[in-house]
């Protein structure tokens, strides 16, 4: 498929093809700032879909406005595309520099217009050599090749789930958290609006997966439940506690969309 296609398909191609994932490097919206930022009605389209489907996880390419100023945000802020970026349950992914070693110059950055963070994560997209049309290869930089790279890793998530499990499908969540958790941490300690919550790591995710670091429950309005968190070896270790839920989708433009 091409373009958001994959997007409308997906509730046939789930049961037909087994999809857990897809890779979107293209918006939908207007241009620089007027386009950027809006939990709209593609944002809202996206959430109610991963509700609907909690094996499936898109990922998309955050945008490649990090060179502009959207006023009153410092340069390369709140520059994330709208719609589709935007939706809560996906994953946004930012471009990495492997030659800077950290975050691309054009390489959109949040908040998003309520307040949230995006990109997720980051990966890297600068002069990586891909396929082209015509049977031909060639390099090319931008969050469009972030995205695929995060994409990619995930599928590879995902294989090691199902063979751990006897072949099941985690809930997306669960790899969005993963992968979130485990990311390497740039710029501002914790999460932030330029790296998210860091640089992609495939080996810590799944060794994160393989050692069984993760618990997965539900809790009712008001209630309460617990969790009991192993004894770390003794030595200097960081613990990295991160509550995640897959939310329902809000409001077109809403305030505040959590």
């Amino acid at each position: 498929n091409d373009f958001s296609n994959i997007l409308v398909n997906a509730p046939v191609y789930i049961p037909d093809y087994r999809m857990v994932l897809t890779n979107n490097s293209y918006y939908d919206g207007l241009a620089d700032c007027p386009g950027d930022g809006d939990y709209d009605a593609l944002s809202n389209y996206l959430d109610s879909q991963l509700i609907a489907y909690p094996k499936l996880l898109h990922v998309f390419a955050a945008g490649n406005d990090g060179a502009i100023t959207c006023s009153p945000f410092p340069g390369a802020f709140a520059t994330i595309k709208s719609g589709f970026q935007t939706a809560k349950n996906i994953l946004t992914v930012g471009n990495f520099s492997s030659f800077t070693y950290s975050i691309h110059y054009a390489s959109s950055r949040g908040p998003v217009n309520d307040g949230r963070i995006k990109p997720e994560v980051v990966a890297g997209g600068e002069n990586i050599t891909s396929t082209t049309p015509y049977n031909t290869y060639g390099t090319m930089s931008g969050t469009s090749m972030s995205s695929p790279t995060a994409t990619g890793i995930l599928a590879l998530i995902d294989e090691r789930y199902r063979q751990l499990h006897g072949g099941a499908d985690p809930d997306g969540a669960l790899v969005k958290a993963l992968i979130t958790n485990s990311a390497d941490d740039f710029g501002n300690p914790g999460p932030d609006f330029t790296y998210g919550f860091g640089m992609i790591n495939a080996r810590t995710a799944v060794e994160a997966l393989e050692q069984n670091h993760y618990f997965t429950g539900s809790v009712s309005n008001g209630g309460n439940t617990a969790f009991t968190v192993p004894a770390l070896p003794s030595g200097s270790y960081q613990l990295k506690l991160m509550l995640y839920w897959p939310d329902p989708a809000a409001l077109p433009y809403a305030a505040s969309t959590l």
